[in-house]
């Protein structure tokens, strides 16, 4: 077995967890960084106002942009 599988055989579901904050469509932040003009800036407010009504939080765009 590798080192992951034993990992995971002896310690079951740990180090899995889920984020606090609502996630974008990160392959959609690719492409659109690859595009000329588009800023992290723009893309994180893209973030904010798709999700206005969301139970989860969204993040900072310190954080945005970090991921």
């Amino acid at each position: 077995m590798s080192e992951v599988e034993v990992y995971s055989a002896l310690f079951p579901g740990r180090g899995v967890r889920q984020s606090a904050f609502a996630q974008p469509d990160w392959p959609r932040v690719h492409t659109e960084l690859a595009r000329v003009g588009v800023t992290f800036k723009r893309l994180h407010e893209e973030y904010v106002g798709a999700f206005p009504q969301e139970r989860k939080a969204v993040m900072s765009q310190d954080r945005f942009c970090g991921l």
